[in-house]
């Protein structure tokens, strides 16, 4: 199902760009797309990794939490370096981030 997910997460993500593209001339905005879809996608990965290793680790379950806090300030240190010193757009960029969602529930629907 996660390589579903991530297949249709990168179609809706480049038909978008490609959109942005042609639709406006700064070059920022399709790039703060792309970079957001792309941080959301490892985001999912990462996410369903760590859950899966939790499923089947028996004792080690509680370094799957410790790695799950671990991605998520990792994930938030990303965005904040992007947001700091790449020259996005950051309302492009949240749009970018949140292509994840439509994907999650296409996903699910082509289920």
């Amino acid at each position: 199902m996660i390589v579903k997910i991530e297949k249709i997460n990168a179609a809706i993500a480049l038909i978008f760009v490609a959109v942005l593209i042609f639709a406006f001339k700064d070059r920022w905005i399709p790039i703060s797309v792309g970079l957001g879809a792309l941080i959301s996608g490892f985001n999912l990965a990462a996410i369903y990794y760590i859950v899966m290793g939790a499923m089947n680790g028996g004792r080690k379950k509680a370094w799957f939490l410790l790695l799950a806090m671990l991605k998520l300030l990792i994930l938030a240190g990303i965005i904040f370096v992007v947001l700091k010193y790449v020259p996005v757009k950051p309302v492009w960029f949240l749009v970018g981030l949140s292509v994840i969602l439509p994907a999650i529930i296409f996903g699910y629907a082509r289920n």
